[in-house]
């Protein structure tokens, strides 16, 4: 991840310790100014997720072609790329191409103009490309399969050939003429060759006419009868013994006790084979997918109970989009498996001998939208590729059957695909409010307020309006019976162990040095309105948590507030077990390196007594990953959890050091100056490799425990590439160093994990916000 250097990190675009007394809080409001700086730019930015499109990029498994060319594998000459344009809620334009005919006339578009520009049958020429890679992933899949026997592993017996239905879109390029572009492009992309080089993703939500053709007419021509309609549940687990595996529990609403029950246990699919095919005669398209899916048998008993135990724990609650919640603090079974993703799924199911059409409305709980899909698995072929010894030629008839049936009664969708679609709206964000009621709703007195209006994109931040008329803790109590360190542990749990457990493939695939540990950063998100956007209708409709995952945020992390400062080092501090360490004056010297592109290196040094600077410490700078920025409705102040990651540089060479030992050793310290340093004219530079793009003057105040350390910072910023100075500012930030050893470990244990976390989260609800 790269690293961004301080002054760059802008946005763009009397208590028992528990929080439940009556008395006012002693902690001081930390004043905030109207117009605000230096603000901390988020690294995930909530953005929209292109999800409906699903993207098999991967070497030897996804390929496309195109069904429909003339007998020289030409595209007719009535054919085109289309502009489809996807808007996300939050406004944002994701340009794609689809293939379609200049003409609309619906006779044009009919089956009979086969014959006119390819003499082949389709699902004939659709068996003759797929056969073979067919016959090799299922060779592949029995050779995995019988390996995986031998040695008394759980390995899928069965194997799905499965037809889903949508449209294969193509990438696109920049706004900037676009229009221009697209049309000079289009007569050399418009081939087989070109076109299967082109990064092109497969999109599945289904017209609703579609879906009521395929219920009325399509299956009963297809020989399929109803089988069944049913509503169930997708419950996504993550298990931290076997990282990037995902397991799911089916299950659904018994009538009896109208509780969640466990059907099934299964893995996510593994995938063999993917193959995208425009069918230029139709307006969907198809892929197929050649996939497995593993039954979980869990490695005791008590894992098992662990898991049922927990979904037996589920609330059925129809006012929720999902119609699932668990009881706060609820995130993880046992002590290897955390909550993911819960889908929400109301499927019909149609069948035949050798076919089993579903068609599926699936709501997930990280989506803003529910998407329609139709998907065809084609049992019987599959059934018979699994034979002993299977008849190849059997198997091309069956296979050009069942494409035939699939070409003629299913693949039938008169109406054209659109100009406009709105794309499936991710709702994953690295924000959320604590302090909502129990209805997820904000307080009364909670509203956004202005806090810029000099910046052509508005400032907000929310404010409640009671905590200057009492105290926080009676606020709290009104407004929420959830004790937020729950609430807050609960939501940032996932995301926790993933960001570790990244990291930890990271250091097993590549040479890298550096360790991570948790930070919390106090100050205050903000968010920015679009000028577009009127800011009466804003303050009126963006009070919410959906409306403001989608908002674009920033972090502001400077406390000027003398008063919140002192209350920390004189009371805070004490309350919360933590004792002073030590003060401590440092320079970070931020060097570019002039023969690569982003290149900064940060060295850190320190003033001796005769006034000369000394290097001790040389980073390529401290990376860091935003875990959770959270608005706490209850305080005065919110903060941002963090992953922050330092490295030290121990590959330079002999002639670099002394490079940069010149440059620290001709710097004068200067308190008159901004920054604190200053060199003399032209030895800013040295050699042709390094010269100081900042410095940073750096007084700091520590205290820390065995778990936690606090740091508070005052900051003195000067580029001297823009010659720009007087960025002040201070930060009080918390490590969180309990939890991160915790992490670090080599077995992690999620119960333990989620105590420490509600443990440090609760000394700094209490003592520092």
């Amino acid at each position: 991840m790269a690293y961004v250097p301080p002054h760059k990190r802008v946005s763009k675009n009397d208590n028992d310790g528990d929080g439940e007394g009556s008395s006012q809080s002693p902690i001081p409001k930390p004043e905030l100014p109207p117009f605000l700086t230096n603000y901390k730019n988020p690294k995930h930015k909530s953005s929209a997720h292109y999800q409906q499109v699903g993207d098999y990029k991967y070497d030897g498994i996804f390929k496309w072609f195109a069904v429909g060319l003339d007998d020289d594998n030409h595209f007719p000459p009535s054919l085109n790329l289309r502009t489809v344009s996807g808007k996300s809620l939050q406004g944002k334009i994701v340009r794609r191409q689809v293939l379609h005919y200049h003409s609309d006339d619906t006779t044009e578009r009919s089956s009979n103009r086969v014959t006119q520009s390819f003499t082949r049958q389709p699902w004939e020429y659709i068996t003759e490309n797929l056969l073979q890679d067919l016959f090799s992933s299922f060779d592949e899949y029995m050779c995995n399969r019988e390996s995986d026997l031998d040695h008394e592993k759980v390995f899928p017996k069965t194997i799905h050939i499965i037809f889903r239905f949508g449209k294969v879109f193509f990438s696109s390029w920049g706004p900037s003429n676009y229009e221009q572009k697209l049309e000079r492009a289009t007569n050399y992309l418009l081939s087989e060759d070109t076109l299967g080089e082109q990064r092109s993703s497969f999109y599945t939500n289904i017209p609703n006419s579609y879906v009521e053709y395929l219920i009325k007419e399509g299956a009963s021509k297809s020989g399929l009868e109803f089988e069944q309609e049913k509503e169930l549940y997708r419950v996504y687990f993550h298990d931290v013994t076997q990282p990037g595996k995902i397991m799911f529990c089916k299950c659904t609403i018994q009538i009896e006790d109208g509780k969640l029950h466990v059907s099934k246990m299964e893995y996510s699919h593994s995938h063999y084979m993917v193959r995208d095919i425009s069918c230029l005669e139709k307006n969907l398209d198809m892929r197929l997918d050649l996939c497995t899916r593993r039954t979980k048998t869990v490695s005791s008993d008590e894992d098992m109970q662990c898991l049922k135990d927990f979904i037996s724990y589920a609330i059925v609650d129809t006012k929720l989009k999902i119609g699932l919640r668990w009881p706060l603090g609820m995130t993880v079974a046992g002590d290897k498996f955390y909550l993911g993703e819960i889908w929400r799924i109301s499927l019909k199911t149609f069948k035949g001998p050798s076919l089993r059409l579903k068609i599926r409305d699936v709501s997930r709980s990280t989506r803003e939208e529910t998407r329609r899909e139709v998907s065809v698995k084609m049992k019987g072929l599959a059934s018979e590729f699994l034979k002993q010894d299977a008849d190849r030629n059997l198997i091309s008839e069956m296979f050009k059957d069942d494409l035939k049936v699939l070409w003629n009664n299913i693949l039938c969708c008169d109406e054209r695909f659109p100009n406009e679609i709105i794309l499936e709206q991710s709702i994953r964000s690295t924000w959320f409010a604590v302090g909502l009621d129990d209805h997820d709703q904000f307080p009364h007195s909670v509203h956004l307020q202005p806090r810029s209006l000099l910046s052509l994109q508005h400032k907000y931040a929310l404010v409640n309006s009671d905590l200057a008329k009492q105290s926080c803790s009676k606020v709290e109590a009104e407004s929420s019976t959830r004790s937020p360190w729950e609430y807050i542990a609960g939501k940032v749990l996932r995301v926790l162990i993933s960001s570790f457990q990244e990291w930890r493939n990271k250091m097993e695939s590549e040479d890298v040095n550096n360790t991570p540990t948790v930070i919390a950063i106090l100050g205050k998100v903000i968010f920015h309105r679009r000028p577009s956007v009127n800011q009466e209708f804003a303050q009126k409709n963006m009070l919410s948590e959906d409306a403001l995952r989608l908002v674009e945020k920033s972090f502001y992390t400077n406390i000027p507030d003398n008063s919140y400062v002192e209350y920390i080092m004189k009371e805070g501090a004490s309350k919360s077990g933590l004792e002073f360490e030590k003060e401590k004056e440092v320079f970070h010297v931020y060097l570019r390196d002039t023969t690569e592109r982003d290149g900064f290196m940060s060295c850190k040094c320190r003033v001796l007594e005769g006034g000369k600077l000394q290097l001790y410490k040389i980073r390529p700078g401290d990376s860091f990953c935003v875990l959770k920025q959270i608005s706490c409705l209850e305080k005065n102040l919110d903060m941002e959890l963090e992953v922050i990651f330092k490295e030290t540089v121990t590959d330079i060479i002999e002639d670099e050091m002394q490079m940069i030992g010149n440059l620290i050793d001709s710097a004068i310290v200067d308190s008159n100056v901004q920054g604190g340093l200053r060199w003399p004219l032209g030895k800013t530079v040295f050699g042709n490799k390094f010269c100081v793009d900042s410095v940073v003057h750096i007084t700091r105040k520590i205290y820390k425990n065995s778990s936690l350390k606090l740091k508070i910072s005052d900051f003195d910023l000067y580029n001297f590439e823009s010659s720009k100075g007087g960025q002040t500012k201070r930060e009080v930030v918390m490590s969180l160093k309990g939890l991160s050893s915790e992490l670090l470990k080599q077995e992690v244990h999620l119960n333990v994990i989620m105590e420490v976390l509600k443990e440090e989260l609760k000394v700094l609800w209490n003592y520092f916000l």
